[in-house]
């Protein structure tokens, strides 16, 4: 995957956001124009009390263009 790079979002780098209740990430186009077209595993972790659980687990098709 020469050029392609992995998007990451969390709350340390401020592209989470809990507003409550819940919580939504924010990706700029700058952020994700080094995806390339593919799919991609998507998983989202949080930590609670010091227990890391599973909230989010599956994969996501992203297409050339916009």
């Amino acid at each position: 995957m020469n050029g392609c790079l992995r998007a990451t979002a969390s709350i340390d780098n401020g592209k989470v956001t809990v507003p409550g209740p819940g919580f939504q990430w924010r990706f700029e186009v700058s952020d994700l124009s080094s995806l390339c077209a593919g799919t991609y595993r998507l998983g989202v972790k949080v930590t609670i009390n010091g227990f890391v659980t599973d909230l989010i687990d599956g994969t996501v098709a992203v297409l050339e263009g916009n």
